[in-house]
């Protein structure tokens, strides 16, 4: 993909920096990182991350105004314990339209917090609970967690025929995927997480992963061979 996406070049097979600190996160870090951003320590973390389409409406606004944010935190206490608050990160784009026609009035009692006001995703992802995103490739940076994954996918059939589409099908993803908000607090319900970390572990070996909290040390080390020629 990426030799396709720029030019024929080296590729170095080497894992991400940005996700090293993913790799082997304990709580400790979490609550660092919660202090950073802002997000109470005593709840636990629901992401919210949809992916930016050709469309600011369907590229996270109409998700949002289609969630019961009530049911929705019923259900992941009822299966994951602990009381939830969401993190409801967008593109910029997306945001400017929720500051500028209102639909912030959700963001009350600290149940829906504004995930625009850092710059880092990968900080983010560190402190989620649970990630609930559409086709975005966060899903395969939080995978690494071995944290649950959930999509919500309203316009699938427009998205994958008519707008970005997608490298794989979703039926080859291991995470559950729902057509409408009720198949979504369903999908959380019935979670198995022994099945659901089994299934990701066997996608990251398919895909090749390579990410083991050393990417930056040897990107540097290459950089560095680089620059003494």
């Amino acid at each position: 993909k990426f030799q396709r996406a720029f030019y024929p070049t080296k590729i170095i097979m080497n894992g991400s920096p940005r996700n090293d600190f993913l790799i082997g996160s304990n709580d400790q870090k979490k609550v660092q990182m919660k202090l950073h951003l802002g997000i109470p320590l005593d709840k636990k973390v629901l992401l919210f991350a949809p992916t930016f389409r050709e469309s600011v409406y369907e590229s996270g606004i109409h998700q949002f105004e289609k969630l019961d944010f009530l049911k929705l935190s019923e259900v992941l206490t009822k299966q994951f314990n602990g009381e939830w608050c969401f993190v409801f990160r967008v593109h910029h784009e997306v945001m400017k339209e929720i500051n500028a026609y209102g639909y912030r009035s959700k963001y009350e009692k600290n149940l829906i917090i504004d995930g625009n006001l850092h710059d880092d995703m990968a900080e983010y992802l560190l402190t989620a609970d649970v990630l609930l995103t559409d086709y975005s490739s966060c899903m395969f940076d939080f995978a690494l967690t071995k944290r649950p994954v959930f999509l919500l996918t309203l316009d699938k059939e427009r998205y994958c025929n008519d707008e970005r589409g997608l490298y794989m099908s979703m039926d080859q993803l291991p995470f559950p995927y729902a057509m409408e908000p009720e198949e979504l607090y369903r999908n959380i319900a019935e979670y198995d997480s022994e099945l659901s970390k089994y299934k990701i572990e066997l996608f990251l070996d398919k895909i090749g992963n390579r990410e083991d909290g050393k990417s930056s040390e040897r990107i540097v080390r290459e950089l560095l061979k680089f620059m003494s020629k």
